[in-house]
């Protein structure tokens, strides 16, 4: 996993837990690592689930965070793959875990292997607006999981990041072979030309509409048919490689990238440094 995800996951990981106490302008954070339970350093995903509790999904299973304690979720090793890569909350409770060698459901406080996933290298998965998945894998290209049945597109090709309009639940997928979009017309994925040679390392669509793509290219976002690349003024800082994108509660877009941390919100990008 690329070391770039791991850090601005690490950064989440304070800014979700950080058992955020104020006290005047001070917040206090909490930090947790391998001598308090939680066996990797490597967290890969973090999900909320609906009780509150954070999962985490690390090299070595997933965990179960209370904001005291952390509960190993498999402990009779009954996953294909102690790799968690990717998590998903349903509306019904259920938690999903991808792995490297398949995806399991975290239900009733039982683990369940789902088929027909048994060699699929998962990369993402995310709910639609109906409580349907996206699943992306690293060598099946893209499932999408319905109460009728499972359906498999974009074949054979490398899936990077999948994002979807909650309100809509139209998707979109970040591949090795650019960005597609569901055409709900054609009832199939096609290619957005103006984002075909860049290559994402993440997508994400923003509720205020815009598509968000970072990478080796730095990041920039598509609206209204027009690709805009965000830069710092006056050469502040550079986005030479964005590794991950996440909007939090009040719509603020953080970027996590090899120079650190930024947030883009009202059109104004601010840096953190020493991150």
């Amino acid at each position: 996993m690329r070391k770039g995800r791991l850090f601005y996951l690490f950064l989440l990981f304070f800014l979700f837990l950080g058992q955020w106490k104020q006290h005047g302008r001070v917040n206090y954070y909490a930090y947790y690592q391998v001598n308090e339970s939680l066996n990797s350093m490597r967290v890969f995903d973090v999900g909320q689930a609906l009780d509150g509790k954070l999962i985490f999904g690390t090299r070595r299973g997933a965990w179960r965070f209370d904001g005291e304690t952390l509960q190993n979720m498999d402990p009779d090793k009954i996953l294909p793959s102690p790799v968690i890569s990717a998590i998903a909350i349903h509306k019904d409770g259920s938690i999903y875990l991808g792995t490297l060698k398949g995806l399991a459901v975290y239900r009733d406080e039982q683990l369940r292997i789902l088929n027909p996933f048994e060699k699929s290298d998962i990369s993402q998965i995310k709910m639609g607006s109906e409580g349907d998945l996206w699943i992306g894998t690293r060598n099946e290209g893209l499932y999408h999981k319905t109460d009728e049945g499972l359906k498999q597109y974009l074949k054979g090709i490398r899936i990077v990041s999948v994002t979807v309009d909650p309100s809509t639940g139209d998707c979109w997928v970040g591949s090795a072979e650019g960005v597609f979009r569901y055409d709900q017309k054609q009832r199939r994925f096609v290619s957005i030309p103006l984002l075909k040679k860049r290559i994402p390392l993440s997508i994400l669509k923003a509720s205020d509409g815009k598509l968000w793509v970072c990478g080796r290219f730095g990041v920039g976002f598509l609206e209204n048919g027009q690709y805009t690349r965000l830069e710092s003024s006056h050469n502040a800082f550079s986005f030479e490689v964005v590794f991950d994108l996440f909007e939090d509660s009040r719509g603020v877009i953080w970027i996590g990238s090899t120079d650190g941390v930024s947030t883009y919100a009202k059109q104004q990008l601010q840096h953190y440094k020493n991150t």
